[in-house]
């Protein structure tokens, strides 16, 4: 079996995470290779990591070089199935050279925002499969049109040795000057609309005023950047954004829960890696987010932007340690037992079976 990824995002984060080590679990079954940007961070990680990297130029729906790179590399690779994680011009010029090459095609979803039938049909008639990360996805799939034969949810997955519980407090004190017997809520997104900052920012005096020794992390980057650190100064040393973290593996399992505030979400990849840390979560209703997190056992669901319930639930938890406690270790066991990168590779690996056979 022979299968050509593509891939058009370029930090590794979020999609690109999981292309990465669906590549790494998948090596020892068949040939994989990764198309993605040249000089890019998904590159240099993939090849890092022992990936067959096939870098390409990369310039969106406009790139149309794009599509000559990939059938190019269709031409020499000559895969059994292509499978296109990503859009940024992928979704595009990928499915076009893999249709014009008669090469079975896989289309992975990773976003629950709908868009218009008319374009859903250009963008998967020519897909033998498309993947939703999550069956929320798959809904929005089939209400534009999809034909319900030809969609599978295969949800997003995360590496439990990487991410693992720890009882090692003290990189909050040497990293961020959080003392140990102080309380720290985590949110690690893209500062982007719709992850939701804004909702936690509007909860922090709620919470502050009933948990005074706490702080807060607010790990990432990305066009809101500059805004957000703006309204989260009004809160001193409370509140710290320590920009995009690349360990964030040994700073997750010393937090003590994680927020996920997002209006729009395909399914909240930081949630699963939080569950592996065995820590709670505190995430909005959005997207699939309920399909990961088990309301009252794993964490707590609230509806997107009710600021008052986000404050409610995280000073709950705050507040009741044997119960975060309890609830961390019921989320390690369902990221283990269901949600693993090893399952989400078995499931992929089955689905090209399936269409080669």
């Amino acid at each position: 079996m022979k299968v050509l990824h593509i891939e058009g995002g370029t930090h590794v984060y979020g999609g690109p995470y999981q292309v990465i080590h669906l590549l790494r679990t998948l090596g020892c079954r068949g040939a994989h290779f990764l198309a993605c940007p040249e000089k890019s961070e998904v590159a240099a990680e993939a090849a890092r990591q022992g990936l067959d990297v096939l870098p390409i130029p990369f310039r969106g729906d406009a790139g149309i070089g794009t599509y000559f790179s990939l059938r190019r590399l269709i031409r020499e690779k000559k895969p059994d199935l292509v499978h296109v994680h990503s859009r940024r011009g992928a979704d595009l010029w990928g499915v076009l050279a893999a249709w014009r090459a008669h090469v079975p095609l896989v289309i992975t979803r990773r976003v629950d925002n709908p868009e218009a039938r008319w374009l859903a049909a250009l963008r998967y008639r020519p897909a033998t499969k498309v993947v939703g990360i999550s069956e929320k996805i798959c809904r929005v799939l089939a209400s534009e049109g999809v034909p319900q034969e030809k969609l599978v949810c295969i949800r997003d997955g995360v590496d439990t040795t990487t991410f693992a519980p720890s009882t090692d407090r003290t990189i909050l004190e040497r990293e961020f000057g959080i003392a140990t017997d102080e309380k720290t809520v985590l949110m690690a997104a893209q500062f982007i609309r719709r992850k939701g900052h804004a909702t936690l920012l509007a909860a922090i005096p709620e919470i502050l005023t009933a948990c005074p020794r706490t702080r807060f992390l607010l790990a990432g980057k990305g066009p809101l950047f500059d805004e957000i650190h703006e309204k989260a100064a009004a809160f001193g040393d409370r509140v710290l954004l320590p920009g995009f973290r690349a360990d964030m593996a040994r700073i997750m399992p010393a937090c003590d829960l994680l927020v996920h505030p997002a209006e729009m979400e395909g399914l909240g990849v930081v949630i699963l890696q939080a569950g592996a840390c065995g820590i709670p979560v505190v995430a909005s209703k959005a997207g699939g987010i309920p399909e990961v997190v088990r309301d009252g056992e794993s964490g707590f669901l609230f509806d997107p932007g009710d600021v008052h319930a986000l404050a409610r639930l995280t000073i709950s938890l705050l507040s009741d340690s044997s119960r975060a406690s309890a609830m961390g270790r019921f989320a390690r066991g369902l990221v283990a037992g269901e949600l693993s990168i090893e399952a989400m590779s078995d499931a992929n690996y089955r689905l090209y079976e399936d269409i080669l056979q």
